[in-house]
């Protein structure tokens, strides 16, 4: 089931009866040739185990950052390929956590270093290929051993973000993508209880708050305004009996997750002020989630469903239509599903 991101398809693959997936990319069209990127059956050979945590391609196309586990202890290890060449570069950064990000000169990686002893992600580092590893610059370090951290990318790619993030309390930094000090700011310093995630689109960030709000409520900020929680202003406000689980940001709208009466529903919520409304189902009780949606500027969202009666399905959905296109289904053994619950439009 590819996903398109940056000019490609994305998708993995398994073969009858592998226990690993090939990981590939195909160019200009879902239909289009297929290039392997990685091939977990040849990488696992000989081994008792293998794991790949993230696989990361650089914002050129040209270069594949992943991270491997060959312990099982989570402690990973960072490697780079040539998508150009298909070569293994000669970079290893070792004990890392699984998930890395790409800086904008496509020559620097971030990662974070975990302690060899309690296996806690402490330390942001950068690598610069060709570089020793042993030398990679510390860009942030966690001192509160409470808090985990990881790395990651606003979904419009013009921030790079440190997430630290404990049971009940979170704090997030953030730097420009093609700031060449990688310099990172806090967003909103951390205070005891109050959860929050942020996004960026257009000219606005998006933030994910419990503040005030113990079912979470979405609420938008300008650049000078990410410090100061008084002037965030609301967008989808709080609710007694809505949880507001997650959201993802395009440009032309806002998709949001909610949980209301024991249902897991998705709301959609134009930029413009037009009307919001649900994704429909024609069954009483179903989940819905927001799947891979990488792209910014996408008018369709992709999210999975599942029922009582119906197996997990992954369905695009035209916010401008209203066309549901059902796109993979997990098939169940035995003559368990109620007949005529779903089209399978996917033939």
């Amino acid at each position: 089931m590819p996903c398109r991101d940056n000019g490609y398809w994305y998708l993995h693959r398994y073969g009858i009866g592998d226990e690993y997936a090939v990981y590939a990319r195909r160019a200009g069209s879902a239909e289009g040739p297929e290039q392997v990127l990685l091939d977990l059956r040849e990488n696992a050979r000989g081994l008792e185990y293998y794991d790949v945590g993230s696989i990361e391609i650089s914002h050129d196309n040209n270069l594949l950052a992943f991270t491997e586990d060959t312990v099982g202890r989570r402690q990973y290890r960072l490697r780079f390929k040539s998508l150009a060449t298909g070569e293994l570069l000669p970079d290893v950064v070792p004990n890392v956590e699984e998930g890395v990000v790409w800086a904008a000169d496509n020559r620097r990686v971030l990662y974070v270093e975990k302690d060899p002893v309690t296996l806690l992600g402490l330390r942001v580092r950068v690598h610069e290929l060709g570089t020793d590893p042993a030398r990679d610059p510390v860009v942030h370090e966690e001192e509160d051993e409470a808090f985990y951290t990881s790395v990651g990318l606003t979904k419009d790619r013009r921030y790079l973000l440190i997430d630290s993030s404990s049971t009940v309390t979170t704090e997030v930094r953030y730097a420009p993508l093609d700031d060449p000090a990688l310099v990172f700011k806090v967003f909103l310093p951390r205070s005891r209880g109050h959860e929050y995630s942020v996004d960026h689109v257009g000219e606005r960030w998006v933030i994910r708050s419990n503040w005030q709000a113990v079912n979470f409520r979405l609420l938008e900020a300008s650049a000078a305004d990410t410090g100061i929680r008084e002037r965030w202003r609301e967008l989808v406000a709080h609710r007694d009996d809505v949880l507001v689980a997650g959201f993802d940001v395009f440009d032309s709208f806002l998709a949001i997750e909610e949980r209301v009466a024991g249902l897991r529903r998705i709301r959609i919520r134009p930029w413009t002020g037009a009307r919001e409304f649900h994704i429909d189902s024609d069954e009483p009780a179903y989940r819905m989630a927001l799947d891979a949606n990488e792209e910014v500027d996408s008018e369709v969202v992709r999210y999975t469903y599942t029922s009582l009666t119906t197996p997990r399905t992954t369905y695009d959905y035209d916010t401008r239509t209203g066309e549901q296109v059902l796109l993979k289904r997990e098939p169940v053994l035995g003559d368990l599903i109620r007949r005529g619950t779903r089209p399978n439009t996917c033939g």
